[in-house]
């Protein structure tokens, strides 16, 4: 039997056992599979459905990964670096995608509504769809850091200092009236990752790994479901693309949860140059009068 594949969408879930067959099954009808049913049969005039649920009988997903892309979702299959790496680890499943395409809401609130969707059980990977993962045992990974933490990553800050705008730089100096970000807070640095395109990545090593910290790159955060929703720690939709990393890490610890990075080999596109922008500029108020700083 092959191994099971799950991509989601705001309005349905879908299954298929390979990349070309999808079986659309309404999430209501869907939820009541998993959570009344445990995965029984009660379409028996479907022989697709029959097929779809004795796959789950077969499978249980836990590793979910969580995704928002301004494309569509076959462009994001065809041409994301993360859409790419997800085909090559499918021998490795099962694993599910949550991919929100067409999206225009903030990262907060798309990875809210998965958090009180979920299995309490679930594995929920928040990733940026421009990651490549290179680790094709990441669910393995995953599943070992959160037997150590409640909220993972793959590169972090051991401390977090007042008026902190970015995880890995000091806070920023006014120097004639701008803000100046040019001092790396690297004797509290953790993880790695690669930046680039996987072909000529550069690969930075922060700091050891694992590691407890107070703060994570938003490249990368997973956490069981359960932990999140019983805690009560969520993202601030009003953070749109950038910060919400930061101010996740803090309500999570403020809720009680342990934070922490773990060795996950994985390559982000982005070299920061957002950083300073105008609209980072606007999310960095918005965070910081959160946090009264």
């Amino acid at each position: 039997m092959q191994k099971l594949f799950l991509e989601s969408l705001p309005t349905k879930t879908s299954f298929g056992p390979d990349w070309k067959k999808q079986i659309s099954i309404p999430t209501n009808d869907l939820q009541k599979l998993f959570h009344e049913r445990g995965g029984g049969v009660s379409w028996a005039d479907s022989l697709a459905y029959l097929d779809f649920s004795w796959c789950l009988l077969e499978y249980r997903i836990m590793l979910n990964f969580v995704t928002a892309s301004r494309n569509s979702h076959e462009h994001f299959m065809a041409s994301s670096m993360l859409g790419q790496s997800l085909r090559q680890m499918e021998p490795f499943g099962p694993f599910g995608l949550r991919l929100f395409d067409h999206n225009n809401r903030s990262l907060g609130a798309c990875f809210n509504e998965v958090i009180e969707s979920a299995a309490p059980d679930d594995i929920l990977a928040f990733i940026h769809d421009d990651v490549s993962i290179h680790d094709w045992h990441v669910g393995l990974r995953l599943e070992e850091a959160l037997t150590q933490f409640d909220v993972v990553g793959v590169a972090g800050n051991r401390r977090r200092q007042a008026h902190q705008e970015t995880w890995w730089m000091m806070p920023s100096r006014l120097v004639e009236g701008k803000r100046i970000l040019d001092r790396r807070d690297s004797d509290f640095l953790s993880g790695a990752i690669g930046h680039g395109r996987p072909t000529d990545a550069r690969l930075i090593r922060f700091g050891v790994s694992p590691s407890p910290v107070a703060l994570l790159d938003g490249v990368l955060l997973a956490a069981r479901a359960g932990r999140l929703q019983n805690s009560g720690a969520r993202f601030d939709p009003r953070l749109a693309f950038h910060h919400y990393d930061l101010d996740f890490c803090r309500s999570a610890s403020a809720a009680g949860l342990r934070i922490g990075t773990w060795p996950i080999a994985l390559t982000h596109a982005s070299r920061g140059e957002s950083v300073l922008s105008p609209a980072w500029a606007e999310s960095v108020e918005i965070y910081l009068r959160k946090w009264g700083e």
